[in-house]
């Protein structure tokens, strides 16, 4: 979905271009510039997440989950919503152990004063207050499990999944299924819009008819069969050319200032599936064997499309051919016609002459 929608933003910047809203493009702009959603990407919000713990960003960190908080978690179900409570304070959690790994006290004890108010009525966090001053925090039975990298690996993957399913939940806007439905080439015309678009010569005739339109300038007069060849090959034409204009509209580029290489990212290293305890193992095979399965559906559904495209083609070349022996059949019978013309016209000279 993050393409279709880099594509929806740069129809919605040429829209607005066109109607010379420029004060609203400009702050479209700006506002795009700083985006939270990541375009609903698990791997760019996974990693805007721990790029903003590794640089010590609470506020940042803070803004993200909130702005899924409002915008998503609270749609999700009773379960669910806990389930992204839970994982609210176990990433919490993660800075603060990020913080003493890294001998960051002064951050930690920032955090607990920016974080006050939101974790103050938690009974979970209670004993989380005393962490900064505890000297041996990693050997302590509270905080001890978190610095191992058994709990930070099971975290990272729950994250992952629990992302996924949200983001899979998430209500398409109109625009956006729209868009994505003509890119996927599912988007079906109803007799009214083709009636429409026929009735539109311009659209036709000067931007999308190229060789056909010199070869359709020498015959005089079509039938009615050729007519409705001719609406049915221009039709064709109009949704070709359709695909290729979204094709190859810009998308917008992302912020790559705030992008997290994963190769450097600690938290998002491959996970040694030994690591794990046996519930997480069994999870691990089962998620390759859906890649593997996965794999297999994007290449059954490509050859899919190289199968409907040469058949597009063969039906575009068809109708070359067509329309090229029904403009030679028709020259010949005009050559035909004014033959027997002149040939009559002799006719009747040499009568009158006889008289």
């Amino acid at each position: 979905m993050t393409d279709v929608i880099g594509l929806v933003d740069a129809l919605v910047k040429d829209y607005l271009s066109f109607r010379g809203l420029n004060n609203t493009l400009a702050s479209f702009e700006a506002e795009v510039r700083h985006e939270r959603d990541c375009k609903y990407n698990v791997s760019r919000v996974i990693a805007e997440l721990f790029n903003a713990i590794e640089n010590y960003d609470i506020d940042r960190l803070h803004s993200l989950w909130s702005y899924f908080n409002v915008k998503l978690f609270s749609n999700l179900s009773e379960d669910q919503r806990m389930m992204a409570t839970q994982l609210e304070n176990d990433l919490y959690r993660l800075y603060v152990i990020q913080c003493v790994q890294q001998k960051q006290p002064q951050k930690s004890v920032e955090f607990f004063e920016r974080m006050c108010e939101h974790l103050r009525n938690n009974p979970e966090w209670n004993e989380w207050f005393a962490l900064p001053y505890v000297n041996d925090a990693k050997d302590s039975a509270p905080f001890k499990k978190y610095f191992t990298k058994q709990w930070q690996h099971c975290f990272v993957v729950s994250l992952n999944n629990f992302l996924a399913i949200a983001f899979d939940s998430l209500e398409v806007p109109l625009l956006v299924r729209c868009v994505n439905d003509i890119l996927k080439g599912t988007c079906e015309l109803n007799d009214s819009e083709l009636s429409r678009r026929r009735s539109q010569p311009v659209s036709i005739s000067e931007e999308i008819m190229d060789d056909f339109a010199i070869i359709a300038q020498g015959p005089a007069k079509r039938n009615t069969s050729k007519s409705r060849s001719s609406l049915t090959a221009c039709n064709l034409k109009y949704m070709i050319n359709t695909g290729r204009t979204f094709a190859s509209l810009p998308t917008t580029s992302r912020d790559e200032s705030t992008e997290l290489d994963p190769s450097k990212s600690e938290y998002l290293q491959p996970i040694d599936i030994e690591d794990l305890p046996r519930a997480q193992k069994r999870f691990a095979k089962q998620f390759e064997k859906v890649n593997e399965e996965r794999v297999k559906e994007i290449f059954a559904k490509n050859y899919k499309n190289q199968i409907g495209m040469a058949v597009l083609l063969t039906t575009v070349i068809a109708i070359y051919v067509y329309t090229i022996n029904a403009v030679k059949q028709e020259t010949f019978l005009e050559e035909i016609d004014s033959e027997v013309a002149e040939e009559l016209a002799q006719a009747e000279a040499l009568k009158k002459q006889s008289e």
